[in-house]
């Protein structure tokens, strides 16, 4: 089965790569340039159900301007791939908006009609939603959704708003977030502080925090 999964990780990778012209940059993800700053990205899950593959395909962008500026406030080394800035299964960006998932049998027909539905279906409705997410003001707006918010989430939209020169809206989002940190010493709490501390330095922000949390 182990044998079986990586068989057709790789043929989908490759279909992906063919017909949609990503590249794979590791087992499961492939990413494509969409613009100057910003990459399609593309992850493909797998597992086991029953005798079948299940490829569980997540579609995004990564805004490589939002995800350097946090990793050099965090002081943290760069990544050019990983992670997406906003990402979804391609169930859930769709109308439906439920999980979907493609099962592979190993047989040939069954391959050939799976990757052509995937295909169809990231392009279809993943496509759009690459698109739209190009736009750092639409990936800040949706990002503040319940639909894709994070407990990382927080670090892009502050990025965002100050790159887009928003800082009041920034302003307002960091003493909203640090006054939810009030009294938490653990290293999550820690690390969000040092971001809010070297964000306002590097965006002329006004950050007030409770001298506890310095």
């Amino acid at each position: 089965m182990t044998s079986l999964i990586k068989d057709i990780s790789i043929q989908v990778e490759l279909g992906i790569s063919s017909e949609l012209g990503f590249r794979r940059i590791e087992p499961g993800i492939l990413t494509r340039s969409e613009t100057p700053l910003v990459l399609a990205w593309l992850g493909l899950n797998q597992g086991k159900r029953g005798a079948c593959i299940e490829i569980n395909p997540v579609v995004g962008v990564r805004n490589q301007e939002v995800e350097h500026v946090i990793s050099d406030l965090l002081s943290e080394p760069r990544s050019e791939h990983v992670p997406p800035s906003i990402s979804a299964n391609i169930g859930y960006l769709s109308s439906a908006r439920r999980y979907k998932c493609y099962l592979f049998d190993g047989a040939r027909d069954n391959f050939v009609a799976n990757m052509d539905l995937m295909v169809q279906d990231i392009r279809g409705v993943g496509y759009p939603f690459i698109v739209a997410m190009t736009n750092i003001a639409c990936l800040i707006e949706n990002l503040q959704s319940p639909r894709f918010h994070t407990g990382q989430a927080i670090y892009r939209v502050l990025v965002g708003l100050c790159l887009l020169n928003r800082k009041e809206e920034a302003e307002l989002q960091i003493a909203v977030t640090a006054a939810k940190l009030d009294s938490r010493t653990d290293e999550a709490a820690k690390r969000m502080i040092r971001f809010i501390i070297a964000l306002g330095r590097r965006f002329d922000l006004r950050v007030y925090l409770q001298s506890s949390m310095m």
